[in-house]
């Protein structure tokens, strides 16, 4: 599925097979995408990609009834600049930039882990 924004806020739901076939251009504007249901692995190949290649994306809000876990190193996505955790389970981020906000939402019923990447002292976190 192919979706674009327009000139202001948007906001994209994906289901849980959310894959690299699926294409965000969130135009101008602070957009996000929610991706519901299911545990989004961002390590994992089809995921990773399907991030990647968002474009003008701000923010992504993770949904669902298992955790989400992400690693910055193969998340490389600029335009990407806050996460926010709305799961029903743990959530996890490995080697989190100094630069990237994660939020914990109102729905959050479970708890984050944090790894700094290495060299990295710095962690922002919007609770």
């Amino acid at each position: 599925m192919a979706v674009k924004g327009g000139t202001a806020a948007d906001a994209f739901a994906f289901g849980a097979f959310f894959t690299s076939k699926d294409t965000v251009d969130g135009g101008d504007g602070t957009d996000t995408v929610r991706l519901d249901g299911g545990n989004f692995l961002l390590a994992t190949a089809e995921s990773t990609k399907g991030m990647n290649a968002f474009v003008s994306v701000e923010n992504v809000n993770f949904t669902g009834a298992t955790g989400a876990n992400i690693d910055q190193t193969t998340l490389t996505n600029s335009s990407i600049t806050k996460f926010i955790f709305d799961t029903g389970g743990n959530d996890t981020v490995a080697n989190a930039n100094g630069t990237t906000v994660f939020a914990t939402g109102t729905a959050n019923a479970g708890n984050e882990t944090f790894a700094l990447k290495a060299g990295n002292t710095t962690l922002n976190l919007a609770l």
